[in-house]
């Protein structure tokens, strides 16, 4: 079989979200469906020319089904919903230790009171990195976005939110945040 997709950015963005999301509201056994954009499954798998995404992802699950099992993937209002059975969920839980900045991260912004500023938020990152972007925007989504310049210890941009009572965040690769139309 030819292959022509760049499964290790795919297989990455999906165990790093499974990660993120079993470290926020906990694991269970249950499959997860995971959404994408057209665009954005394209710049994870880069298909060969003339393949179709479906084409690239069918490869993809091939190559990961001993780790993630059978995914699957369906078009869905415009995007792509990709579901991870129970024992690739399981997988991420037992195989794959969490990133030691997402733990602290999320622990701060799980626990009421922890992050109360900016500079809070900024000093979780600064411990991990001494190459860490901050910027301010007007935005009523949220008020800063953040990431480490080099990539590590991760390469998601989180745009955090300090509105409300306590600071929430969301977090995107640096081609969907670009997509959106912001700028780095």
């Amino acid at each position: 079989m030819k292959f022509n997709v760049n499964y290790m950015a795919l297989r990455n963005n999906i165990i790093n979200n499974l990660t993120e999301s079993q470290l926020k509201i906990g694991y269970s056994e249950n499959a997860v469906t995971l959404n994408f954009t057209e665009d954005s499954l394209h710049k994870l798998m880069l298909p060969a020319e003339n393949e179709s995404i479906e084409e690239a992802f069918e490869q993809f699950a091939q190559l990961v089904s001993p780790e993630l099992g059978k995914l699957t993937l369906e078009p869905f209002e415009g995007r792509y919903a990709l579901t991870i059975p129970v024992e690739g969920v399981r997988f991420v839980h037992e195989k794959i230790k969490p990133n030691p900045f997402l733990v602290e991260f999320i622990t701060a912004i799980k626990t009421p009171f922890t992050l109360n500023s900016i500079e809070d938020v900024l000093s979780v990152f600064n411990k991990y990195s001494s190459r860490v972007v901050c910027k301010k925007v007007n935005n009523s989504e949220f008020q800063y976005f953040l990431y480490f310049a080099d990539g590590i210890p991760d390469d998601f941009i989180y745009c955090i939110d300090t509105n409300f009572a306590t600071i929430s965040y969301h977090r995107f690769t640096q081609d969907d945040f670009l997509s959106m139309g912001y700028i780095l």
